[in-house]
């Protein structure tokens, strides 16, 4: 049965360039280029903290933190699995857990 939940959730993916239904492999290289930005930006983060002045290492922050941001809504977009929390409590532990999809 279709609902409007279902609906929103397909156009969601396929304005952000998803098929219907990621694959695992597809999920683990997204969540792979997410950590590897991620890594990027703690290192680029510490070196401005003894380097403040260096324009190169900003201009690579600032760019690597856009990046980061594209690929979190991407997979938010695709997934509809959110990296961040409302503060009250974490919103993946709403999601089934992977050993519960295939009941």
């Amino acid at each position: 049965m279709e609902t409007l939940d279902n609906r929103r959730t397909e156009t969601r993916q396929e304005s952000a360039g998803c098929s219907a239904a990621m694959t695992c492999e597809e999920k683990k290289a997204l969540l792979r280029e997410i950590r590897v930005c991620t890594f990027a930006l703690i290192e680029a983060n510490l070196f401005l903290d003894t380097h403040p002045d260096d324009m190169k290492a900003m201009a690579f922050y600032r760019e690597h933190m856009a990046k980061l941001e594209r690929l979190k809504k991407q997979w938010e977009d695709c997934t509809g699995e959110r990296f961040s929390a409302d503060g009250s409590r974490w919103n993946w532990v709403d999601t089934p857990w992977p050993w519960q999809s295939h009941m």
